[in-house]
């Protein structure tokens, strides 16, 4: 029950956050919020897992896989940060690139056409 609240939860702010930003941002929204959701979701596992140790009669196999888990999605969130702020970098490099060429290409159409202005 709390999974599916978490779920219904989690995609209407989704929603609502990619219903009212601009769309440049919207991958880095929706990148953002699903390295949060992976994060709330392994907690979700790491609470189910725990609850299936406490039943099982081999428990400390179960909580260092439990751990183990845990370390590699927190892995995976944090490799889509990185991404994230890769994306930022290469977006704020090709806009400067692309206002270098048109200012460069306009400073040259006022050349040819003999515009001291």
């Amino acid at each position: 029950m709390m999974v599916t609240t978490l779920n219904n939860t989690s995609y209407t702010l989704l929603f609502l956050v990619l219903l009212f930003s601009s769309s440049s941002d919207r991958l880095i929204i929706f990148i953002l919020a699903l390295s949060i959701y992976n994060i709330l979701l392994i907690f979700q596992l790491f609470n189910i897992q725990r609850y299936l140790d406490l039943q099982a009669e081999n428990s400390k196999s179960g909580f260092i896989e439990a751990i183990i888990l845990f370390l590699l999605s927190l892995l995976f969130a944090t490799n889509l940060f990185l991404y994230l702020a890769l994306f930022r970098i290469a977006q704020s490099l090709l806009s400067y690139l692309f206002f270098e060429i048109y200012k460069r290409v306009n400073t040259y159409e006022k050349h040819l056409s003999g515009d001291k202005g």
